[in-house]
């Protein structure tokens, strides 16, 4: 992963110009709402509140990939004489559609709970604990393939790294788990002066630190090595 800090000269185009972005959140849309929707079965004939509101909130991430597929199709649509400034914002909608779908999903939940407490119905409590079981299989399974945790958005945390003053360019880099709340980051990154490093190392590490990373690992690179070798060769 590759980003440049937006305190320097680049174009104007937009992440939504990468197919393999796309491809990803389609991905990662199919698997959202796959395992959303044998929750949801699972909940229903188990009659598990619980597994009916996890549901609830894997459809609200996966509507949230889903608008932001669409949101950065239309972002990188050009400017038009009836648009000047192009869709960029049309990711604003996209996150107020998703935070009003998941004020909606809250307020179902909550009017099913009460019906619950006033009317108690019998949970089927072998079928809640297989799909219990499923999803903590897989965020084990995740986390012991090195998976960027689900709290991380890396694109938009390697955006904040780059954008931290004096920072050329933030590429490899990676996050993972460590153990429990214990986040790693390792990333290189290109600057101009080697002599500006430790204050751009201490802005680095609180833009890790807000994100919950309490491990990361900076790698400051001042030279562009790989067009020196091929000149070499």
């Amino acid at each position: 992963m590759s980003t440049t800090g937006r305190n320097h000269p680049h174009s104007h185009g937009t992440d939504a110009d990468n197919p393999d972005q796309r491809r990803r959140l389609l991905i990662a849309l199919g698997l959202t709402w796959g395992f959303a929707g044998v929750e949801a079965f699972a909940g229903w004939r188990g009659g598990s509140l619980a597994l009916l509101a996890d549901a609830g909130h894997m459809v609200t991430d996966g509507a949230a990939l889903g608008l932001a597929l669409l949101a950065t199709w239309f972002a990188a649509r050009k400017p038009s004489s009836r648009h000047s400034y192009g869709f960029g914002r049309a990711e604003l909608f996209a996150a107020l559609i998703n935070a009003l779908t998941m004020l909606a999903v809250v307020a179902g939940i909550a009017f099913e709970a009460w019906s619950r407490f006033t009317t108690p119905q019998p949970i089927d409590g072998l079928l809640v604990s297989v799909v219990a079981i499923l999803g903590l299989l897989r965020d084990a399974l995740h986390g012991l393939m090195d998976g960027v945790p689900f709290t991380i958005d890396l694109e938009h945390l390697g955006k904040e790294l780059a954008a931290v003053p004096r920072v050329i360019e933030v590429h490899d880099l990676h996050v993972w788990s460590l153990s429990g709340e214990r986040l790693a980051l390792t990333a290189h990154v290109r600057i101009a002066n080697l002599s500006e490093w430790p204050a751009i190392l201490a802005a680095l590490q609180h833009a890790a630190a807000e994100h919950g990373i309490n491990h990361p690992t900076f790698q400051p690179e001042t030279i562009p090595w790989a067009p020196l070798v091929r000149q070499a060769r």
